[in-house]
């Protein structure tokens, strides 16, 4: 291999980092901060004029110092001394970052930490700069400032600084600001104008599992082509337990950054050798994060699944620690140890993306695991020597991180998979999770027999996918054995229960079991098969149902959603059109504990009065009667927000309909908005709709009161109802509306058809943390 081409070398080997998973706290020797050079940097924070925030009421924060401000807004603080960019926090007396700016390696003075700092440093810790050189982050910060975007972001910066200093930085908050960075990076990468390609040899992605080959006497040579960890288990024949559990290198060289597009290429793949010695043998290598094996085997070192989950997990945290602090240790000489009860709230979620193939919803559950752990990790990166500096600086840029990982918005062309972007969390989600070999070696010489392959990915579906709690449902599944072999089938459920391995059956005879589902939610049932040789496949694709409350044909709180982005999908298909957005909040009907979902085409960049359409629809069937039930509120009185029920998208087809119209509570009839009450701006209010289908009418009711019977259907010809829609109107001004615990109740359920639920474009992909 070309070692000259090898972008970063982490040492991640478990031979000599051993991660372990056990208590609250790393453990290693106590010392002050580690052998790492440092450096003093100066400089001054260059506040807006009109800005609220006292430069002497903040401080400096790098990940070995804190340092206060002057008056003036000068400071002097000692960072890391690395060849890499560093970046250094502006912390407000909330304890929040402020500004943030972004130090060059060699650089001591003249460090101005500013809006525009921001911009660029913000641009410049987008995930898909991960494994990019000091070098090339030095062009993507100098390209950020020529993008189209960049000015916009430093003015929305400033205007923050004016009126919202504490949350300058908060997702939750303001979320375009990293939206913004994300559209910066976009562009950067697609090229354009004098940017160009920096190199593009061997354009192009390897996608291979690794494989091994013959090497010198009675070594083996494991060939890993991708950029994520082995662990290989080796038996002999006979052995009903490996005789040997070796970690196989991931080719850390396997992505090269350009400012252009492509902005990959492939690289050579690295190669691990073995001694592997005369006999037969069995050959099974994995990446890890194979939720198919036993909790108790997850982050279990004496398995080779376990390894694998650990190395990759720790490499994932080494590169986003050397992204958003430039700071890349010797990590060898001391254990990390992960929270377990901080780490395993992001295992289920992890398991249905890895089961979709999210690319992005894996990234986000990393880098949540990352913020969970932040204390663990500071220990860890500076080898048991982190102070209160180090731990407060770790927690507060894998926060930044995560947002920006959450708005990670990948690039779309038609003949390269953009999630290909952020290339090891391609190959955590795609691929064989196990590949399997039989070998002989005889006198030094390698014979390789036939692998065992395993069964193809196999699929789930149900007669129904929606359903009551307490209710037993069966599922089915179903694939083939490339050999023929007969096979066995487990079933994940969603909601934390798996099933057992079912008896053998031929190759393409399906298998059905039933499960009952105890809480109300929405779950993804995947299954997975296994052949006689023991090969197990992929997980199917997630077959979602949703469970609701008995006497409930739909039920909705926004509760498990995230803030900041969009709902869940199920149940929801989200469309929102520039400049409206939509939005999961922390802003919920009567202060009760849990989110809303809010929509507005307001944005500081455009004028006020362009506007356009957001909104979220789900597939509902709703009986012959029943009755809808919702919180809902806007900011401003005159602004638009509607409620309606359709048997398809055509104003002919159309149920119930209400709406804030005109500072009105309104409902829709004979092609007319008619008013039901004056509506107040920041007020909830419940509504109730009783509607009977087979008459074509509903009763409105307003905070439990009845305003209007017998309101006709808006539609001429609507026989059933089946998509409920909320929606934030093209032609006219919403602010914000919000919308909050949406129950629709009838008198026996009725199914959904399988697949009408479209899912969510990616397009549109905002990533939920």
């Amino acid at each position: 291999m070309n070692s000259n081409r090898r972008l970063i070398a982490l040492p991640i080997l478990l031979g000599s980092l051993l991660l372990s998973c056990n208590g609250d706290e790393a453990t290693g020797p106590s010392t002050t901060i580690p052998p790492v050079g440092t450096k003093t940097v100066s400089g001054k924070v260059a506040l807006p004029p009109g800005s609220s925030v006292n430069a002497a009421g903040l401080q400096i924060l790098t990940p070995v110092a804190t340092a206060g401000v002057g008056s003036d807004g000068s400071f002097e603080v000692p960072t890391p001394a690395t060849d890499r960019p560093t970046t250094v926090i502006a912390v407000g007396a909330q304890g929040t970052p402020v500004l943030i700016a972004t130090v060059s390696p060699g650089q001591t003075d003249s460090v101005e930490i500013s809006a525009k700092s921001t911009a660029k440093s913000l641009a410049m810790m987008s995930p898909m700069c991960i494994l990019t050189s000091g070098g090339q982050r030095e062009v993507v910060l100098q390209a950020a400032e020529s993008g189209s975007q960049f000015n916009s972001l430093v003015t929305n910066i400033e205007a923050l600084l004016e009126n919202d200093p504490d949350n300058t930085l908060s997702y939750e908050s303001h979320p375009r600001i990293y939206e913004q960075a994300s559209d910066i990076v976009t562009e950067i990468l697609k090229g354009g104008g004098s940017l160009g390609m920096l190199s593009s040899p061997g354009s192009g992605i390897l996608e291979e599992n690794p494989t091994i080959q013959d090497a010198a006497g009675d070594d083996v040579t494991f060939v890993n082509p991708i950029s994520v960890d082995f662990a290989a288990e080796i038996w002999k024949t006979g052995e009903t337990t490996p005789g040997d559990i070796t970690m196989i290198d991931a080719d850390e060289s396997f992505v090269s950054f350009g400012v252009g597009w492509p902005p990959v290429y492939s690289t050579e793949p690295t190669a691990t050798d073995y001694a592997l010695g005369d006999g037969s043998f069995q050959i099974r290598m994995t990446k890890g994060f194979d939720f198919s094996q036993s909790a108790e085997q997850f982050f279990d070192t004496s398995h080779a699944q376990g390894r694998a989950s650990l190395s990759n997990a720790a490499k994932f945290i080494l590169l986003t620690s050397d992204l958003v602090s430039g700071y890349l240790p010797d990590v060898s000489k001391l254990s990390l140890a992960l929270n377990p009860s901080k780490t395993s709230p992001y295992l289920p979620q992890m398991k249905d993306n890895l089961a979709k193939g999210d690319v992005l919803g894996l990234l986000t559950d990393l880098a949540g695991i990352n913020l969970a752990n932040a204390d663990e990790i500071a220990n860890w990166l500076y080898l048991g020597g982190a102070n209160a500096s180090t731990r407060a600086y770790i927690a507060q840029m894998f926060q930044v991180f995560r947002n920006s990982a959450a708005a990670t918005k990948l690039l779309t062309t038609g003949d390269q998979a953009a999630d290909r972007l952020l290339p090891f969390l391609y190959d955590l989600t795609s691929g064989e999770k196990w590949v399997s070999l039989n070998v002989t070696q005889t006198d030094g010489s390698l014979s390789q027999g036939a692998s065992n392959q395993p069964p193809s990915r196999p699929s789930v579906i149900s007669d129904v996918n929606s359903a009551f709690v307490n209710t037993s449902i069966s599922f089915q599944g179903v694939t083939q054995d490339p050999e023929g072999d007969s096979i066995s089938y487990r079933f994940h459920w969603g909601d934390g229960n798996s099933s057992g391995w079912s008896p053998y059956k031929a190759s393409g005879e399906s298998e059905t079991l039933p499960h009952t589902f105890t809480q109300q939610g929405v779950y993804n049932v995947v299954v997975e098969a296994r052949d006689r040789n023991g090969g197990v496949s992929e997980q199917s694709p997630p077959f979602a149902i949703q469970i609701s409350p008995v006497g409930s044909l739909f039920w909705h709180d926004f509760n498990a959603d995230a803030p900041g982005l969009f709902p869940a999908d199920p149940p929801w298909t989200t469309i929102q059109t520039s400049p409206s957005y939509l939005r999961v909040v922390n802003d919920v009907f009567f202060g009760s504990s849990g989110n809303s979902c809010a929509f507005y085409d307001f944005d500081p960049d455009l004028p006020e009065q362009e506007t356009g359409a957001a909104y979220i629809y789900a597939q509902i069937r709703s009986n012959s009667q029943g009755s809808i039930e919702f919180a809902w509120r806007i900011a401003d009185a005159q602004d638009a927000f509607g409620v309606r029920a359709w048997e398809e998208f055509n104003f002919t087809k159309l149920g119930y309909y209400v709406l804030f119209w005109n500072g009105q509570i309104s409902y829709y009839e004979n092609q007319t908005f008619k008013s039901i009450q004056a509506a107040e701006a920041g007020r909830w209010y419940t509504m109730k709709l009783d509607f009977n289908v087979i008459d074509r009418v509903y009763d409105i009711y307003v905070d439990g009161a009845l305003k209007v019977s017998g309101v006709s259907f808006a539609g001429d010809s609507t026989n059933t109802l089946q998509l409920l829609q909320v929606v934030a109107f093209n032609d006219a001004q919403c602010r914000t509306g919000y919308i909050d615990d949406i129950r629709i109740s009838g008198g026996t359920l009725a199914k959904v058809p399988a697949g009408i639920r479209p899912r969510v474009p990616e397009s549109a992909a905002r990533l939920r943390p």
